[in-house]
Formats: structure tokens, C-alpha cells, sequence
């Protein structure tokens, strides 16, 4: 767990690319290269995973470079014995369930 102060906060909510609403990929995408031009060291925050694949997809795009995508699928019985499954199974879904994981919003 991370505290900041007051002043890092308010730096924050003065340096929010939108205010009220979530910012567009596009408006993230413009600020985070505009500050990079200026020679800064940017850093994105966004509230949930899909927020950040989205983002991932356009900076990557934005690189001019080819994207080559490695598709990977998780699959328990592939390396897990069939006495432990059930555990895992268990243990696999409560990770998924956790909302602590993307700061209580939605995934």
C-alpha cells in the first residue's frame, strides 16, 4: 500500500487529462507524446485492465513498427494434475473475482 501527500495529489488532479470523465485512448495517447517531445518521463495511470490493453495497443501503433501478436491461452489442465485441480480451480477463480486488483473497478 502507497500513501502520497497532498501536494503529489493535487499535482495529479491538476496534470488529469479529463476532468469528469474517463480520457479517451486518443486524448492519453496525444498528451503522453507531447510530454514525451518536451522531454518529460510520462507515465500513465488507468484504472482497469482494459484501459490499459487499449492504451498498449495504441502506443504500440503509434510506433510504426510492426505489432506481432503471440496469442497465449491459460489452461489449468495442461500442467496440473487432475487430483489438484479442484484447488486450483478454486484458487484460479477467487484470483479472478479479486477486485483489489483493479482498484475496485471494473475489469
Amino acid at each position: 500500500m502507497g500513501v502520497i501527500s497532498d501536494e503529489h495529489c493535487a499535482l495529479l488532479e491538476q496534470r488529469r487529462i479529463a476532468a469528469g470523465r474517463r480520457a479517451t485512448v486518443n486524448e492519453i495517447s496525444q498528451t503522453y507524446s507531447r510530454l514525451d517531445e518536451d522531454g518529460m518521463s510520462p507515465l500513465i495511470l488507468v484504472p482497469n485492465l482494459a484501459q490499459c490493453s487499449a492504451i498498449n495497443s495504441a502506443m504500440l501503433l503509434q510506433t510504426g513498427n510492426t505489432v506481432h501478436c503471440l496469442d497465449a491461452i491459460d489452461t489449468l489442465d495442461t500442467i496440473v494434475c487432475k487430483q489438484l485441480m479442484p484447488k486450483v480451480e478454486a484458487a484460479d477463480k477467487k484470483i479472478n473475482d479479486d477486485d483489489t486488483r483493479t482498484a475496485g473497478l471494473e475489469k
